[in-house]
C-alpha cells in the first residue's frame, strides 16, 4: 500500500500543472445565452450567486419570455416602472398564484363576511379590475341580485353591488369590500349587467329603460329606451376584430306587456366614439335604437344564464321549453334592412324536458334540464351549414329542429356545467364533480369532495371552483398531462370553508364569483369575500 502511495504521489509531482477554467470567465453574452435555458426557479439561484451572474439574470427579455410564456397576456405597465420590471411582474403575480394553489387559511388568504341583506340573493357576476396590478392588487367590484322576479350581479375594485328585494322591484346597493359598507344605491332595478372593459354597469327597470352608470364615480353614461315591455336580462357583449358585429354592444330580453305575445332580444350598438368636446361629454349620449332585434318566444324562467353568447357572435337562448333558438348574428347584419325583429337561423329540439342552462362556443352548444343525468351536445356549426344548404327559411317550425349531436351521461342529477378550453365540467347533486370529453362523450375524471349539492362552477386556463349546499368552496388546479398530446388533467387542491357565521340558517352556497385573485361565495342573503392578495381586518 505504500509503494502504491509512493508510485501515485512520483505521477503527481512528474505532471505539469493546469490552468483550471470558471464559467466567469465567459463574456456577458455567453452568460446570457446559458441563462435563457434556465427555468425560473434556476434562474433565481443563479442570479444569487456572484454580482455578475445577478446582472446577466436582471436582463429583461429572459423574464418578459418566461412571463409570455406562463401567462398569455401581461401587462407589464401595472408594474411601478423601474429596473427589473419584468423580474418583479413574475415574481408578484407568481406569488399570487402559490398562494391560491396552497390555500392556507390566515397565511394565503384572507375572508371577510358581507351581512346586511334582508332579502336572499339570487344571482350574481363579479367584476375585478381590467387591469390588474400585481404588486397590490385591489379588491373587486360585486352586484348581486336579491329575491326578486328577476335582478343581477357585478363586481369592480371599488366594492360590491347588491340588489336588495323590498317590493316587486330591487334596489341596488353598492357596497366597500374592505370598510363592509354601502357606497352607492339605486331603486326600481330588475336586472343588472356589467362590463369590466369600460367599468360600465347597465341597470334595466320596468319601463323599459336601461341606465347605463360609470361605476369609477357613478355617473350616468347615457339612457337606452326599448320597446314597450320591461327589461328581464341584461348581457354585455364584445366582437373579435374584423367582425361584423359591434366591438362593444348590450343584450336586453324584453318581455312584452300584452298576454300571449313575443317576447324580443334587442342588441345595442356601444362602440361609440365618445363626444369631442367637454360640455358634450357632461350630456349623456345613447343611440336612439337598438341596431338590432330577434324574436323570442317567452321564457318560463329567467336568470342571467338564459343567454349564452359565444365569442364568434352566436347567441342561443335557455328557458322556453324543450326548443333552443339559435342566432347567428353576424349573418343577420347583412338584412338589417329587413323587417325586424328576426326568427332564428336555427331551432334546435331537446329530447328532454325544459331546457333551463346553456353554454355556447364558437363551435358547440351543451344544453342540460333541470333534475336531468344528461348533457346534450349540439354541433351548431353543422346545423348552421346544413341548413344554409337545404334553403330553409329561419322559421320557428317543425322543418328547422335537430336533435343533438351526442348525449353525454353524468352519473347524477345535472345542478352546475360550464365550458372551458374544449373540455365540459358538470357538478352534481350528489357532491361529484366531473371533466367531460364533448367531442367523444368520454369522462376524463371525476372527483367527491363535497358533501351536498354543486350549485355553481367556475373555470378558467388556471383553476376549477366549485361552491355547495355544503357550505364550502373547492379549489382545483390544472396540471400538465404526462402523456404528451393527451387531455389536461384536474386535481383537487383545498377547500375554502364558510365558516360558523348566521347564514348557514340557509341552503348552503348557491352562487360562485371568481376573478384574477379573489373570489365571492352567496348564501342566503349573505356573501363571503375571500382574497389571496390584500390584508383584511376581522370582520
Amino acid at each position: 500500500w505504500y509503494a502504491r502511495l509512493a508510485r501515485t504521489e512520483k505521477m503527481d509531482a512528474d505532471e505539469e500543472p493546469q490552468e483550471e477554467f470558471a464559467i466567469d470567465w465567459l463574456p456577458l453574452d455567453c452568460i446570457i445565452c446559458i441563462c435563457e435555458w434556465l427555468p425560473p426557479d434556476d434562474l433565481v439561484r443563479f442570479s444569487r450567486a456572484c454580482k455578475l451572474f445577478n446582472g446577466a439574470a436582471q436582463v429583461g427579455y429572459l423574464w418578459r419570455h418566461h412571463c409570455l410564456r406562463r401567462w398569455t397576456f401581461c401587462d407589464v405597465l401595472q408594474v411601478a416602472e423601474g429596473p427589473r420590471r419584468w423580474e418583479r411582474y413574475f415574481a408578484a403575480r407568481r406569488k399570487v398564484e402559490a398562494r391560491m394553489e396552497q390555500g392556507r387559511p390566515g397565511r394565503d388568504y384572507r375572508v371577510k363576511t358581507l351581512k346586511g341583506h334582508e332579502s336572499d340573493i339570487t344571482d350574481a357576476v363579479i367584476i375585478g379590475d381590467s387591469r390588474v396590478n400585481w404588486e397590490n392588487p385591489k379588491p373587486p367590484l360585486v352586484i348581486s341580485l336579491a329575491s326578486n322576479p328577476v335582478s343581477g350581479i357585478g363586481i369592480r375594485p371599488l366594492g360590491v353591488l347588491v340588489p336588495e328585494t323590498t317590493s316587486d322591484q330591487g334596489s341596488v346597493k353598492g357596497w366597500d369590500l374592505l370598510q363592509a359598507k354601502p357606497v352607492w344605491s339605486q331603486e326600481e332595478v330588475l336586472c343588472i349587467a356589467a362590463d369590466s372593459s369600460s367599468s360600465e354597469l347597465a341597470t334595466g327597470k320596468a319601463d323599459g329603460s336601461i341606465t347605463l352608470w360609470n361605476v369609477r364615480d357613478w355617473g350616468v353614461k347615457g339612457v337606452l329606451k326599448t320597446r314597450a315591455g320591461s327589461v328581464q336580462v341584461l348581457k354585455y357583449g364584445a366582437a373579435k376584430k374584423g367582425s361584423k358585429l359591434p366591438q362593444r354592444f348590450l343584450l336586453a330580453y324584453v318581455k312584452t306587456d300584452s298576454f300571449g305575445g313575443n317576447d324580443q332580444i334587442e342588441i345595442w350598438d356601444l362602440a361609440k366614439p365618445d363626444p369631442p368636446d367637454e360640455q358634450a361629454q357632461q350630456q349623456p349620449v345613447s343611440p336612439a335604437k337598438p341596431f338590432l332585434a330577434l324574436w323570442s318566444s317567452p321564457l318560463m324562467g329567467l336568470s342571467g344564464s338564459s343567454l349564452a353568447l359565444s365569442s364568434g357572435g352566436m347567441l342561443s337562448r335557455a328557458g322556453g321549453g324543450t326548443e333552443v333558438p339559435v342566432w347567428d348574428l353576424p349573418s343577420l347584419i347583412d338584412t338589417i334592412s329587413s323587417t325586424p325583429p328576426h326568427p332564428p337561423n336555427v331551432t334546435l329540439n331537446s329530447p328532454n324536458s325544459v331546457v333551463t342552462s346553456c353554454w355556447l362556443t364558437p363551435s358547440v352548444l351543451a344544453t342540460t334540464c333541470s333534475s336531468s343525468f344528461n348533457v346534450d351536445i349540439w354541433d351548431v356549426g353543422a346545423h348552421l351549414e346544413a341548413a344554409r344548404k337545404a334553403g330553409r327559411s329561419a322559421m320557428y317550425d317543425s322543418s328547422n329542429l335537430w336533435n343533438p349531436t351526442r348525449t353525454i351521461m353524468n352519473g347524477a342529477a345535472v345542478t352546475a356545467m360550464c365550458v372551458v378550453a374544449g373540455l365540459l365540467v358538470t357538478g352534481g347533486d350528489d357532491g361529484s364533480l366531473r371533466l367531460f370529453n364533448p367531442t367523444k362523450g368520454d369522462c376524463l375524471q371525476s372527483f367527491r369532495n363535497h358533501q351536498g349539492a354543486i350549485m355553481d362552477i367556475h373555470a378558467d386556463a388556471f383553476r376549477v371552483l366549485t361552491c355547495s349546499k355544503d357550505f364550502s368552496l373547492r379549489v382545483y388546479r390544472w396540471v400538465k398531462p404526462q402523456v404528451k398530446g393527451s387531455q389536461p388533467q384536474l386535481e383537487s387542491r383545498y377547500t375554502l370553508l364558510g365558516g360558523s357565521v348566521a347564514h348557514k340558517t340557509h341552503d348552503g352556497f348557491r352562487r360562485l364569483l371568481c376573478e384574477a385573485s379573489s373570489c365571492v361565495g352567496i348564501a342566503g342573503n349573505q356573501l363571503k369575500f375571500y382574497t389571496f392578495a390584500c390584508k383584511l381586518d376581522s370582520p
